[in-house]
């Protein structure tokens, strides 16, 4: 299995290349290279001076400030190899778990190897690869869930009269009562003699003899290390998977005490997930902080974007339908308010073909199967979104309200389906007639295809010019029970398969002036004209292997070796998968040595603030880029800083841009080869010193990997503008607005009569400011109320300064930071101010209390179990 994978990870695997591009160059890389600096000076990064005016780093999360393996590997390599070895380990753990859970579930050895394998190169995996949040908090989710199973389990074992698993399977109760873990016997005295799920191989070692307290005084040790498990998987941030791990350990607990009707293990693991979030505090409490200051977006436009839809739903036999061409996304992406890069629910065609099967045979039989089975229906009607009755009522409820994307249950999904397709393959010649549930699964399959082409084809006949209106009426019905409002109709959507392809990142002006990014002709036929070779390229690998299936089924030779053929077909149906990954491939190397732009960046003083294109990759270079990207967002100065990248053509516009740099505090601003092409178009120059720069590889981490194929100058031709003054504080005797509109002529005309003031940062937390006068100095850095202020006389007296929030929008958060103070102090002061990450420390207080107590109190319940234990019966 680690084999597979790691062939799956080529060429990240072989150390040779590092994943560029889209979330990881323009998010994650930048960010990343703050933790490694931080923790290079041995600090926490609790306020990220690089973001923008400055940020909560520890709040915002992302950054995973207190995950174990990231304080390793940033603290000890560099940003690039940190983050390609977290891609490589996490994806190995993410399978090791899934075999673990796999084999506590009821899987051998081989079905333990199949599941690993399946759940590590899923689909969600595969197009959550840019995003590092995936695969880390992903690859706990399996750990979390055996550990469940077995405290869940244990009360089953208790009642359970099968054999210890010292006497073995032989014995004439294992072969009667064919080895249900959940202490059911079999329905037929004629059904085939099975394996048990606790005692199969050589895990039945692993486990305690049923009944006894022996057995009880393991649950209170899988009890820590599954609350363990759970609140490391929360300190990656992005905690949307973390908690989907919960409410899917928690459904497991409600669905096995329907079934035994036992409190005891139930109650410990509930037990175990109320204490995560305590265990978890010093990441939760600064989040907490953070995101009751952040602009609130959490609407049902907003929870229901990214949801799966039934009409995608067909990706679990094709993944590659809707995944290919770019032009599908206007035809059967947005207009549901999802992307290909947030769906992607697969785990191979013989897996899926398994896992059905092991439901059908199983679900009497293994208590596991019933739970693995119950999971994934609930979570796959939880992936679908608005398009569920009561999705209106769910949103409301904590956790489900905190998240938007409903297409990430699929991971969960996932995982059961994966552990279920491992139990299959192991129980397959204990089956009666299996190859039939093979060819129902691939008929079914094929039928699935042909109905959604066919509802395609349907679509296009009935909108066609020739056709009549009446003939779309279905179609508009069913478009207009879409969950949102204002969005375009039936019409307007098929519509855009008829329209000639344009250049989507190119403007029409620009290829009107000859700027292409290629000299061979583009093609500009329609998605109608080319919808046959986008149904070839998409399902020939679907179909080839669901035709492997049916040969498999069909030739009564090959019918004894059909579990092999199934784990072979899987291999090569996910490595194939695995080839569409929706991230680039770059070598190794430093991203100054690969960017020219970053390395003339990264001469400039730490912490320069720039106008750029490129998000949150400035930081990687040491630099503050002005509009970088956050999820949890204080929106500060957002129409500024939009005005400061605007156009720089001579007249207003140009004034305009030059005034907001200014006031941003911005000390270069870079020109992308669409704004440098468009200026050369219109034989404009720019107004400051600037340097052109080509760089292939920023402009194809910018625009994709096929941006500029022929390497045409112009398209990968960058300009860095240098600006003359970059204050960061201004002294100003006028009133400055706590809360204005978010007009940024407001702040540029107040700027523009106050007097700059020297100022220099100690630190990231610090700053220093020098006054000669009373007023109002305000400081371009994000407020945040845990900044504090004083005035430091020449003498080394202090006295306490007023902070407050200026240029405001509305009641949230996101000014900048003003202080006055006493109008009688005396000149020549020195203003100092400082970050004092209170809820850092109160969450590391919380968290040290926590897990502390809850230690003890599972070493007092072990001590007790131990003291009134009796002699284990062999």
């Amino acid at each position: 299995m680690i084999l597979a994978l790691l062939i799956w990870l080529t060429p990240f695997s072989l150390g040779t290349a590092m994943p560029v591009g889209g979330d990881a160059t323009q998010f994650f890389l930048g960010l990343m290279a703050t933790l490694s600096s931080a923790l290079a000076e041995r600090r926490l990064p609790v306020w990220n001076d690089l973001w923008g005016y400055g940020f909560p780093g520890v709040g915002e999360s992302q950054i995973g400030a207190f995950y174990p393996p990231h304080v390793v590997l940033y603290g000890l390599l560099s940003v690039e190899r940190a983050y390609v070895l977290s891609l490589v380990l996490h994806t190995l753990w993410a399978g090791l778990g899934a075999c673990w859970a796999a084999r506590v579930f009821g899987a051998g050895r081989l079905g333990a190897g199949l599941a690993g394998f399946v759940y590590a190169a899923s689909g969600f995996f595969v197009i959550h690869m840019p995003h590092p949040w995936g695969y880390t908090t992903g690859s706990w989710t399996p750990w979390a869930w055996g550990l469940a199973w077995l405290i869940l389990n244990g009360a089953a074992r208790r009642h359970d009269q099968r054999p210890s698993p010292l006497e073995g399977e032989g014995g004439p109760k294992g072969r009667m009562r064919g080895g249900d873990p959940g202490g059911a016997a079999s329905d037929s005295s004629s059904d085939p003699p099975r394996r048990s799920s606790l005692s199969s191989d050589r895990f039945a070692v692993c486990l305690p003899p049923p009944g006894g307290k022996t057995s009880e005084r393991s649950h209170f040790r899988d009890a820590l290390l599954l609350s363990a498990v759970l609140a490391i998987q929360v300190l990656p941030g992005h905690f949307q998977i973390a908690f989907m791990t919960q409410a899917t350990v928690g459904m497991m607990a409600a669905w096995r005490l329907l079934e035994t009707r036992s409190i005891r293990c139930i109650g410990l693991v509930m037990l175990a997930l109320a204490v995560v979030l305590p265990m978890a505090a010093a990441q939760v409490w600064p989040t907490a902080r953070l995101a009751g200051m952040a602009a609130d977006r959490r609407d049902y436009e907003y929870l229901s974007g990214f949801a799966a839809t039934p009409f995608h739903l067909i990706s679990l036999v094709a993944p590659r339908l809707f995944h290919g061409s770019p032009l599908w996304r206007p035809l059967v992406w947005d207009p549901f308010h999802t992307s290909p890069e947030e769906y992607l629910a697969y785990v191979g065609i013989a897996p899926l073909f398994l896992a059905l099967m092991t439901v059908r045979r199983e679900w009497r039989r293994e208590a596991a199967v019933r739970c693995l089975a119950v999971v994934a229906i609930v979570t796959l009607i939880l992936s679908l979104g608005p398009y569920v009755p009561g999705f209106g009522w769910l949103i409301r409820l904590p956790g489900f309200s905190f998240f938007r994307a409903p297409a990430r249950w699929g991971l969960p999904m996932s995982l059961s389906l994966a552990i279920l397709a491992g139990i299959g393959v192991d129980r397959w010649r204990t089956w009666a007639r299996p190859i039939s549930g093979l060819l129902l699964g691939s008929a079914g399959a094929l039928i699935g295809i042909g109905i959604v082409l066919g509802l395609i084809e349907l679509g296009l006949m009935t909108t066609a010019p020739s056709a009549g209106r009446a003939a779309a009426g279905l179609f508009e019905r069913a478009f207009a029970l879409r969950p949102w409002e204002g969005d375009p109709d039936f019409r307007s959507v098929a519509a855009l398969a008829r329209r000639p392809t344009a250049d989507p990142q190119i403007p029409a002006v620009l290829e009107r002036a000859g700027f292409r990014r290629s000299n061979t002709p583009r093609d500009v036929r329609s998605f109608e004209q080319r919808r046959f070779e986008i149904y070839r390229d998409e399902l020939w690998a679907s179909l080839a292997i669901l035709s492997a299936v049916l040969v498999a089924a069909t030739l009564p030779r090959l019918r004894p070796h059909v579990p092999a053929i199934l784990v072979l077909l899987t291999v090569v149906d996910l490595l194939l998968l695995g080839s569409h990954r929706y991230v680039e491939v770059g070598p190794l190397r430093s991203l100054a040595e690969q960017s020219p732009v970053l390395a003339r960046l990264g001469r400039e003083p730490r912490g320069t603030r720039l106008i750029d294109p490129m998000r949150n990759l400035g930081m990687a270079a040491a630099q503050a880029p002005v509009q970088a990207y956050r999820t949890l967002d204080l929106p500060a100065q957002t129409l500024l800083g939009n005005v400061a990248r605007g156009s720089l053509d001579p007249g207003l516009n140009r004034d305009l841009a030059l005034l907001a740099i200014r006031a941003t505090g911005a000390s270069l601003r870079v020109l992308d080869p669409i704004e440098v092409a468009a200026m050369q178009a219109r034989g404009i120059s720019p107004p400051q010193p600037y340097e052109t720069i080509a760089d292939p590889a920023l402009a194809r981490w910018l625009f994709g990997d096929d941006w500029n194929p022929d390497r045409l100058p112009w398209a990968d031709s960058f300009q860095v503008l240098t600006t003359a003054e970059a204050p960061r504080a201004w002294s100003t005797t006028d009133s400055l607005p706590e809360e204005f509109n978010g007009d940024p002529r407001t702040v540029m005309g107040v700027l523009d009569t106050a007097r700059p003031l020297a100022a220099k940062a100690p630190s990231p937390t610090e700053w220093e400011i020098h006054v000669d006068s009373p007023g109002t100095v305000m400081l371009s850095v994000l407020y945040d109320p845990q900044w504090r202020a004083s005035l430091v006389s020449p003498n080394g007296s202090e006295d306490i300064a007023n902070i407050l929030p200026v240029f405001r929008v509305g009641k949230g958060g996101g000014a900048w930071i003003g202080v006055t103070w006493n109008p009688g102090a005396e000149s020549g002061r020195v203003l100092r101010l400082r970050y004092d990450a209170i809820d850092v420390r109160q969450g590391l207080w919380a968290s040290g209390a926590c897990w502390t107590a809850w230690t003890l109190a599972i070493l007092y319940a072990m001590r007790r179990e131990r003291r009134g234990a009796r002699p284990a019966t062999v």
